[in-house]
């Protein structure tokens, strides 16, 4: 039989009407011609086939594992998936995937499919089943049980120990399963609008329970195996929305627009679902999602938006750069011993994380370590408004406040310590009481080049540092929460219970800043070290400690002082800073951006608008203009 295109004629054999029409589909740009150019015979014919093809299918499996979370572990799943690229999957012949992957003319069916357009699939979909009452009841009868499965793991992920224990304390939440599988059985026994929207409404409370774990982690803690029953539970609620959506629509005629949406989402899944590198994109967004679960909400202190905080942050800057030019010049002090790189490594961690703490403990700020604490602010500032309509205006608003505050601390530590470390190391040498040899002198002005050297290299390393530092601070808060540390000491030592409260009361206040600055000590030292074991160009330059070194190695050549010597340096200092600034502040916002399945869309016009937004008031990313 013959199908006219644009003058030209496609030829279809009667065996395989379907088959031949799919191909068809692909190949004419008008599917609105395509169809109404088909006889009345043969188009009996291809909606014979159709439903002969529907009728002896399964879609349980497809609708219920399709782009819903894997409940493999990691290593069994990434096992899975490497013996996928050299053995494809094999599924039984009765199953959906099976058919979707037959090869015609060397197209795969799902390939075909999501080559077509949403409004030529809808047409597709509406010219197949209009005034088919057959497909109509055999498509009802594929999409109910794959609801029942579905709400059969729902209700054992929400039923679990873990899950259930944090539920515990609120009725509303406890068994809100029991209230989904009544809506669901309604609802299948009478699809109607009403019995629909109370169905969502149900399965809504499921995704308020979820929210109300996570909304607890600051008391209670949460663990990957939670995170991931969580998701899993968004996932399964997800997917019974738009079957149930299908099934309403079974006699309407928005059903070609439903199992549009859904075949488009199940095909997507499909499509990835052996990849290896999707498995591992994946698999490290769970990861960001825990991170920012664990992160701590330390950071809530460090995004100021009225003068008030504009100005105590300016205050806490300057107490920081004061404690880093008064010992400063520890680390080249250590850096003229001829020590193993194992001496080095726990000194030089020593120093930093002693510097670090004291400026914690003096209520100091060190320049660009705040963005990575401020991850689980961000990350709640995007649950609380990705329904919103003023989403990207609030998530940027966010990117602002965060940024001019980090700015002004930088200024504060710029502005002292370089003038303290200078006149700190002028008094020792002038009292010959302390005094670098003229190469370590040396190499610290050249080492801050801004062009001969790896300084900016190393800045973008110390940035990842100051990222990570904030994240693994999280992680501990979060361990010690969730593993009731506190109770545990108090339990463990009955004969020092006092102690011990007052270890636990100690730990409680100040658990954030010990493992924040003492895991970002560690890494500046180990940073510093292992360039030179391994021979490779690694090392780390922060802006504070930068602004120090400069000061050091001027007042040891005094008497060969160069203005241009110094403005040259300033402005390497500068762009050291504005490095440590940017990559830990974009490294924060990237993983919680990941973490929460921002798109790519949503990522470009939430940038555009940061752009627009500097572009129309400047001032406000760097001063207090326009502050209250």
């Amino acid at each position: 039989m013959r199908f006219k295109k644009n003058g030209d004629y496609i030829k279809m054999r009667i065996i395989n009407c379907f088959d031949s029409f799919l191909i068809s589909l692909i190949q004419n740009k008008n599917i609105k011609d395509l169809t109404n150019s088909i006889s009345r015979e043969n188009e009996e014919k291809i909606k014979k086939e159709f439903s002969n093809i529907i009728a002896n299918l399964d879609f349980t499996n497809t609708l219920t594992d399709i782009g819903i979370s894997s409940e493999k572990s990691f290593i069994g799943e990434l096992t899975f998936r490497v013996n996928s690229q050299i053995f494809p999957p094999m599924y039984p012949k009765t199953d959906l995937r099976s058919y979707l992957q037959k090869n015609i003319s060397g197209h795969d069916i799902a390939g075909l499919i999501l080559n077509l357009s949403n409004d030529n699939l809808v047409h597709t979909f509406k010219w197949l089943t209009n005034k088919n009452s057959y497909i109509q009841t055999i498509l009802m009868s594929k999409i109910n049980q794959p609801l029942k499965v579905l709400l059969a793991r729902l209700i054992y992920y929400s039923s679990s120990w873990q899950i259930k224990s944090r539920l515990i304390s609120n009725n509303k939440f406890i068994e809100f399963y029991n209230e989904i599988e009544t809506c669901l059985n309604t609802f299948l026994s009478q699809p109607n609008t009403v019995n629909y929207e109370s169905l969502c409404k149900s399965l809504e409370l499921a995704t308020l329970a979820t929210d109300y774990i996570r909304s607890n982690k600051k008391s209670e803690g949460i663990s990957f195996d939670i995170t991931y029953r969580l998701i899993k539970i968004n996932d399964i609620v997800k997917r019974m929305k738009e079957i149930s959506f299908l099934v309403l629509q079974t006699n309407c005629n928005k059903r070609p627009l439903a199992a549009a949406i859904i075949t488009k989402n199940i095909l997507t899944s499909l499509k990835f679902n052996n990849n290896l590198l999707t498995f591992l994109f994946n698999y490290i967004e769970l990861v960001f999602y825990e991170i920012t679960e664990h992160t701590s909400s330390a950071g809530e202190k460090y995004i100021k938006k009225d003068k008030k905080g504009f100005r105590s942050m300016l205050i806490k800057g300057l107490i920081g750069g004061s404690v880093v030019g008064l010992f400063a010049l520890l680390k080249p002090l250590v850096k003229e011993f001829d020590w193993v790189p194992a001496a080095h490594f726990l000194s030089y961690s020593i120093i930093y994380s002693g510097i670090f703490l004291l400026i914690y403990f003096l209520k100091g700020s060190l320049a660009t370590k705040q963005p990575a604490m401020t991850a689980s602010r961000i990350a709640r500032k995007m649950d609380e408004s990705k329904s919103s309509n003023l989403f990207l205006e609030e998530i940027s608003s966010l990117i602002r406040d965060t940024f001019r505050t980090q700015f002004i601390a930088i200024i504060g530590n710029f502005i002292l310590a370089m003038p303290v470390a200078g006149f700190c190391y002028y008094l020792l040498a002038k009292y010959n009481i302390f005094s670098l040899n003229n190469m370590t002198a040396t190499y610290l002005i050249d080492s801050l080049a801004p062009f001969s050297s790896l300084s900016f290299f190393y800045a973008f390393l110390t940035g990842l540092c100051l990222a990570l530092s904030g994240l693994l601070a999280g992680a501990v808060r979060n361990w010690y929460i969730f593993n009731h540390i506190n109770e545990r000491l108090i339990h463990a030592s009955k004969q020092k219970k006092t102690i011990c409260k007052k270890i636990v009361l100690y730990l409680d206040k100040h658990l954030d800043g010990l493992s924040s600055n003492i895991s970002l000590g560690f890494l500046l030292g180990f940073l510093s070290v292992i360039g030179n074991v391994v021979g490779l160009p690694i090392d780390v330059r922060h802006i504070t400690f930068a602004s120090a070194q400069v000061g050091i190695g001027l007042s040891h050549n005094l008497d060969i002082f160069e203005w241009n010597t110094l403005l040259i340096l300033i402005f390497s200092v500068l762009m050291i800073g504005l490095i440590n600034l940017l990559v830990s502040f974009s490294t924060t916002f990237f993983i919680v951006f990941r973490s929460r399945k921002l798109t790519f869309n949503q990522g470009k016009n939430l940038l555009k608008l940061c752009l627009t937004n500097f572009i129309k008031n400047p001032l406000s990313y760097f001063t207090s203009y326009g502050l209250k």
